[in-house]
């Protein structure tokens, strides 16, 4: 089946942008193709909000949500590492009891360092440089619009990454 694009958390997605299609959304399926067909990956879904917020959110049923700010932001592989994040939380966890955010909202830092390795050895086996996780990780950054205790655990995040 690979990645598809069904009908979103209606509600959720509306109240933060609605859908975005075209480009945008084009540039998510090839790098979600890219990675979940090379990685053996089924029933996920990969859709993007449309709005200028920088983040990512993955759902327990695999549903994934990148906004359209942080694509416009990023790279190919850096899309495909921000999706790999989110597919992290979805392996590790099984099934999460609430949606999870590329910036740690609410979860431990330890959660999302975690996560990050999990999307990093998804990039390395498909072929993907693993070097994207960090850099997708200093785009969030340099995107501003984060409370000191968010930046600091991305900071962290990303030096757990250079460390490996």
């Amino acid at each position: 089946m690979g990645c598809s694009t069904p009908a979103p958390h209606a509600p959720w997605a509306e109240a933060r942008g609605g859908l975005a299609n075209g480009a945008v959304q084009d540039r998510v399926d090839a790098a979600a193709g890219r990675l979940c067909g090379a990685c053996n990956v089924h029933g996920i879904r990969v859709r993007v909000l449309d709005t200028d917020d920088v983040c990512a959110y993955g759902w327990p049923a695999g549903e994934i949500y990148l906004t359209r700010g942080l694509v416009e932001r990023l790279d190919d592989a850096e899309i495909a590492a921000a999706i790999a994040h989110e597919l992290g939380h979805l392996l590790l966890d099984g099934h999460a009891q609430t949606v999870v955010s590329l910036r740690g909202c609410g979860t431990g830092a330890d959660v999302e360092s975690r996560a990050d390795l999990a999307g990093v050895a998804l990039l390395t086996n498909c072929h993907i440089s693993p070097d994207a996780m960090s850099r997708m990780l200093r785009k969030v950054l340099a995107a501003g619009k984060l409370s000191p205790r968010t930046r600091a655990a991305i900071e962290r995040r990303i030096e757990v990454l250079n460390s490996r």
